[in-house]
């Protein structure tokens, strides 16, 4: 697609107003402001039959608050499916291609298979067109072919929602990714018991991305399901501040634990659901036609979502499916998720026998995280100035006491600790494993928004700094700081 949006053509480059008159509406997010369904499908058909259809729509514009014109950016939804062959142009650039160049013929005659491709974009106010070209075999026995051709397409004003995963920094702005200072120590017991054996608190991730610093380890790996379902403990914030010491900030991302935010009034047409993953939130919307689609920074195509209806019209249920190919459903009245199914089409249905998570009394923040195989995360020695993260292997873990927690044999029996603690110069968070080095990093931020991190311990300690000005500078530290 041409780089430069549509709607700079319609200013000239010395005003902010529109170089001709032109005409704006309301638009409300969300809005279907184009969309169109049809078919040229016969059988038989004519052979070799081939067509252009051109649809032109456009995206109006609108106005701000101040009564200021500013352009409307929609999300373009195009599917196309066709038995032999086709394409789709937006604005004559190729965005669907369903030709011999991508795949070869199916059959002896020459042709394809009924088969079909969806994709999405992003665009702008002024006009559009799209050209959906077709193209059907000739067969000596034209009774025995068919055309399949079968478009649609619609334009939904974009709206803001959803929260995407932490991206590392790829050294721009005013921050940089980090790599250096020693490296943790492995986190896996040593015992060789599999019941004394845990993958908690590995891959520990100490970072910051181009706005924010990010901490997290594995928790939960759950194995013998035919896939390998993992989650992970998360501290990721954009601001440097004293909620920084509770575990309130802390994160729970797995795929098992995914839930379903509806509204109020119920998942009717019109409302807004949000799927909570962790510290991620993907954001749907359930249009008055009865489609459903994400919003916000899913919009640009990250997965799909569907409904499922009774008799009645009444959602039972709603599934994502992202690109990897992995599915939720979700019950359609609770938001319970009803069953996850992996990338490698294992379908998992009864959670509740390999993981669970604990909250604390007010729900506030996560106080223990459960595992068959990983054993026990349990938080505590929480203070106005940090806490600890204890990490057990499974045979460690007694039963549920009085309170609703799990018990284990010996709270100091750790087979790994991270100690959290906030101070207005900076977050730390320790890394203790028995019979090795600490292992320590502490994220601060200035006054014009650069991260800085120290990690290591002693005499391994390195310092990165990050400023708007400057690339990364690297201070090797010989001694502990006075």
């Amino acid at each position: 697609m041409n780089n430069t949006p549509n709607y700079q053509k319609w200013f000239n480059g010395s005003s902010a107003v529109p170089a001709a008159e032109i005409e704006t509406t309301t638009v409300v997010p969300g809005q279907v402001l184009a969309g169109k369904a049809g078919n040229k499908n016969q059988s038989p058909p004519t052979n070799g039959e081939s067509y252009d259809i051109e649809e032109a729509f456009n995206i109006p514009w609108t106005t701000d608050e101040q009564g200021n014109i500013k352009p409307v950016t929609a999300n373009l939804q195009v599917s196309y499916r066709v038995e032999d062959w086709g394409e789709v142009l937006l604005d004559d650039e190729l965005i669907i291609d369903l030709t011999s160049r991508i795949e070869g013929s199916t059959g002896q005659w020459g042709g394809h298979t009924a088969w079909g491709k969806s994709t999405s974009a992003a665009i702008s106010s002024g006009e559009h067109t799209l050209e959906f070209s077709y193209q059907n075999i000739t067969m000596s026995d034209p009774n025995m072919n068919q055309i399949i051709c079968e478009y649609s397409y619609k334009a939904v004003a974009l709206e803001a929602g959803g929260k995407k995963e932490p991206q590392e920094c790829a050294c721009s702005g005013n921050t940089c990714s980090l790599e250096g200072g020693q490296n943790p120590p492995n986190a896996r017991s040593s015992a060789s018991n599999f019941f004394d054996s845990s993958s908690a608190g590995t891959s520990v991730v100490y970072k910051v991305t181009d706005d924010s610093m990010v901490w997290s380890c594995n928790m939960g790996v759950l194995r013998g399901l035919g896939a390998n379902l993992s989650g992970k403990i998360q501290l990721y914030t954009d601001k440097f501040d004293s909620s920084l010491a509770s575990p309130a900030a802390l994160f729970y991302n797995h795929p098992m634990l995914a839930k379903l935010i509806i509204p109020e009034g119920g998942a009717v047409p019109g409302a807004k659901l949000e799927i909570h993953m962790g510290d991620r939130v993907i954001a749907l919307r359930y249009y008055l036609d009865g489609s459903i689609a994400p919003i916000g920074v899913d919009s640009a195509g990250n997965g799909k979502a569907s409904l499922t209806l009774d008799a009645s019209g009444a959602v039972t249920s709603v599934k994502w499916q992202d690109n990897s190919g992995a599915a939720w459903v979700f019950n359609g009245t609770t938001g319970a998720l009803d069953s996850y199914t992996s990338p490698e089409m294992v379908e998992v249905d009864d959670v509740a026998d390999y993981l669970v998570v604990k909250k604390s009394a007010d729900e506030s923040y996560i106080r223990q995280i459960w595992s068959l195989w990983d054993g026990l995360l349990n938080i505590d020695e929480i203070t106005a100035t940090g806490y600890k993260i204890r990490l057990y292997t499974p045979s460690k873990v007694t039963g549920i006491g009085a309170d609703g927690y799990y018990t284990i044999t010996d709270p100091d029996d750790v087979f790994k600790r991270f100690t959290v603690s906030y101070t207005e110069s900076g977050l730390t968070i320790v890394e203790t494993t028995p019979g090795r080095e600490d292992y320590s990093c502490t994220w601060s931020k200035g006054e014009d928004g650069a991260w800085s991190i120290t990690k290591g311990s002693e005499a391994s300690e390195i310092i990165w700094m990050a400023a708007s000005l400057l690339s990364v500078l690297i201070l090797p530290v010989t001694a502990k700081h006075p």
